[in-house]
């Protein structure tokens, strides 16, 4: 179990610093002995997912890794203009854009690209949040009826040991009610401390499984820019969105 949780976290490495990695990089990030991820990457080296430069004692993924998975992204959405969309954000705010789904009783962010500015809000691509205390996870919870989100609470809240972190129902439901109601929720210091974001739902036409995309940043800039912020997610969304009604269909 241990070598196959350290092969995706080396793989969401490399998608996260999109270079080549040397044993020791992974091992201190990680805090994993030299030898353990030494063995996982000659293993993926032999499989033909790696390929090692000796000289830079360095590794690459191969083409047969894009290969390998790249034909569920194609499944799931529009990449092509999914990307641009986020792409579009990210030139227009400075701010860290994210692009995520539910799975489960969570929202986990599936692309991210990060902020340029000088604050900077980091997220991990495949990082997990809570469905009830993120703006993406409230826009998420907003397609669900009030039934079936009650139904989420319960399970998110029988996984919550901690009395203190447990979701109040009552307030949840007023909240994604508020967000379904406006087309975006806003969320300050869900998980962070005085950072927050603001999301909304991608149309169904972009994708075959819903996502929602999120601009997040300090809570005096979401706050400052809310409105700016919601005007820019509809225009870019609607702009990117023409033509894209049949996609579904095309893939």
């Amino acid at each position: 179990m241990k070598s196959a949780r350290r092969v995706f976290e080396f793989l969401e490495y490399f998608a996260a610093v999109q270079r080549s990695v040397s044993v020791a990089e992974l091992a201190t990030h990680y805090g994993y002995p030299n030898s353990s991820v030494s063995s996982i990457m000659r293993t993926m080296v032999g499989m033909g997912y790696l390929s090692y430069n000796g000289s830079a004692r360095t590794y690459l993924p191969t083409a047969r890794l894009t290969f390998l998975v790249d034909w569920v992204a194609t499944q799931l959405y529009d990449q092509e203009r999914v990307r641009a969309i986020m792409q579009d954000l990210s030139d227009a705010t400075g701010e860290t854009i994210l692009l995520g789904v539910q799975n489960g009783i969570q929202a986990q962010y599936v692309q991210i690209i990060d902020a340029t500015g000088p604050v900077r809000l980091h997220a991990e691509p495949g990082s997990f949040r809570g469905l009830g205390t993120t703006a993406v996870g409230h826009i998420l919870l907003a397609r669900h009826d009030d039934a079936q989100i009650s139904r989420l609470i319960r399970r998110i809240n029988s996984d919550t040991p901690d009395p203190s972190k447990k979701l109040d129902p009552s307030a949840l439901i007023e909240k994604v009610r508020k967000a379904r109601a406006q087309g975006y929720a806003l969320s300050i210091s869900g998980v962070v401390k005085g950072a927050g974001a603001i999301a909304m739902l991608l149309p169904e036409s972009l994708g075959a499984t819903p996502l929602a995309i999120g601009i997040s940043s300090v809570e005096a800039v979401i706050v400052g820019n809310e409105q700016a912020y919601v005007d820019l997610l509809r225009r870019t969304i609607q702009k990117r969105t023409v033509g894209a009604a049949n996609w579904g269909e095309q893939t």
